[in-house]
């Protein structure tokens, strides 16, 4: 089975403030890119235990050019 993941700050489960979803804020780097990533990873190991094959991650944060997911906590 073959998933397409689409990521976006606004849907991420930790997210407190909107510092957290700003590259000016330092929360952005502290906690929102953190953030997720661990949801990111969580998605990842469920979607493998339900029996998806190939994963496509899609980050759809808008035109930054910082990544909002740390590729590589990513599982193999």
């Amino acid at each position: 089975m073959r998933v397409l993941l689409c990521v976006d700050l606004e849907g991420i489960a930790q997210i407190r403030s909107y510092r957290e979803l700003w590259g000016v804020f330092p929360e952005y780097e502290d906690t929102g890119r953190p953030a997720a990533t661990t949801d990111t990873v969580a998605a990842i190991r469920g979607l493998r235990a339900g029996g998806a094959t190939e994963i496509t991650v899609c980050e759809v944060h808008g035109p930054f050019p910082d990544r909002i997911i740390d590729v590589d906590e990513l599982p193999g």
